[in-house]
């Protein structure tokens, strides 16, 4: 059995607490949401393109500010 470290709520649409809320009644850490982006599919394969969707941003953020990842942007 693996550990769960936590939630990223997927393909968030809509300003609401309601799955995070869920997350944490069920004594598991939500570690952020990635937003809906329609233009992500078009950039699969693309390396920048990807880099510059709003999940990227989404996904750096949850990652920067998470204490289970011992990751650090190099400057």
């Amino acid at each position: 059995m693996l550990p769960v470290i936590g939630v990223i709520e997927n393909m968030k649409r809509v300003d609401s607490t309601y799955i995070a809320d869920a997350v944490k009644a069920l004594h598991v850490p939500y570690l952020g949401s990635v937003s809906h982006d329609d233009g992500f599919e078009s950039t699969l394969g693309n390396v920048d393109g990807l880099a510059s969707t709003r999940f990227a941003a989404d996904m750096r953020h949850i990652v920067q500010h998470t204490d289970v990842f011992d990751v650090h942007e190099e400057r």
